[in-house]
């Protein structure tokens, strides 16, 4: 067997096991994750706490194939030997069977309101270009291409005075994944918190708040409902996965969202789901011969206690492992 390698910082699923590198299995939490949340769930942890390398993985487990739809080869590739592969009844089901809209909103800031959504409009515009082939879609009318070919060109959107198709933007997204699949779509936003704390720091925070309202109004959209996830009919979202550093106060772009289950710091629920616990990092020192580090690593990298869980941060931990897999005689802290 190949040596696993530390990947610290590899934020993207896919690539960290293309690269075989080390990862710590979250996929048991894929069945409550997809089971027993909300139509909208969100997630809130600190910094460098492994929140978009388990969005990624979400991703790939649910992803369709849009050449062969219901396929699982990719799947069944990058999470060989994970704990989910034992849930054959939760992998018949969801692997592999839903269109995924997965929008990173860390760079959405700037000096000023233009500057902040000119890069949302660059982030729509790439994800809109990733879903170019729906262009040739039976199932899509004029009128949805017309738009798909808006939201595909960055100086359309931004030429529009109300902004009202960037607005709109990921509900015309879904609901044309959903036409084209006959699945319905899954949505993730990763550090959804970051537009309006920026906002909020450069002093444009009454404009975004306005403004981002509008972009998350597909939360208010009716999700869940397994009867109709994958036929024509129904609404067009399944779920939406949301993650980021705070929970917004004082906006309102969570009124009127069905079903919003918030998970805090001060949740029990999901409280390993990100970070590191004792076991998981002693497994990891394991694979890379520091075995005898873990008091040394417990006592400079544990404290932090969510909900239940004693939990390191990741981002120390597999940086310690990298410096130190190359110091093995003398322990070098960060």
């Amino acid at each position: 067997m190949q040596e696993k390698k530390t990947r610290a910082g590899t934020e993207d699923f896919e690539k960290l096991i293309s690269s075989n590198g080390y990862y710590v299995d979250k996929t048991r939490f894929l069945r409550p994750l997809l089971e027993d949340t909300g139509d909208v769930a969100l997630f809130t942890r600190p910094r460098r706490f492994g929140k978009t390398l388990t969005m990624t993985m979400l991703r790939d487990f649910l992803k369709v194939d849009r050449e062969t739809p219901g396929s699982t080869e990719l799947q069944e590739r990058l999470f060989k030997g994970l704990e989910v592969m034992g849930d054959r009844e939760l992998c018949e089901r969801f692997m592999g069977q839903h269109p995924v809209l997965f929008i990173t909103l860390k760079d959405v800031a700037g000096e000023n309101f233009a500057d902040a959504v000119d890069r949302l409009a660059d982030s729509v515009s790439a994800i809109a270009n990733d879903f170019d082939f729906l262009q040739d879609s039976p199932e899509l009318s004029e009128e949805n291409k017309r738009v798909l070919g808006k939201l595909m060109n960055k100086d359309a959107l931004l030429s529009e005075p109300t902004l009202g198709t960037l607005k709109s933007s990921l509900s015309s997204l879904a609901t044309m994944l959903f036409k084209h699949f006959a699945r319905q779509a899954v949505v993730l936003v990763d550090e959804y918190d970051v537009p309006l704390a920026k906002a909020q720091q450069m002093g444009y925070h009454k404009r975004m708040a306005t403004f981002y309202s509008s972009f998350m109004s597909f939360l208010k959209l009716k999700n869940w409902d397994v009867g109709t996830r994958l036929s024509k009919k129904g609404p067009p979202i399944f779920k939406t996965v949301m993650t980021g550093c705070l929970r917004v106060a004082k906006n309102q772009i969570f009124t009127g969202a069905n079903n919003f289950t918030p998970h805090t710091v001060l949740s029990k629920g999901f409280s390993s789901l990100f970070g590191f616990t004792p076991d998981e990092v002693e497994a990891y020192l394991g694979a890379f011969g520091l075995s005898d580090c873990m008091e040394l690593a417990r006592k400079n990298y544990d404290g932090y206690r969510i909900g239940a869980s004693e939990l390191f941060c990741p981002w120390d931990v597999s940086n310690f492992v990298i410096t130190n897999n190359t110091h093995r005689s003398r322990p070098v802290l960060l």
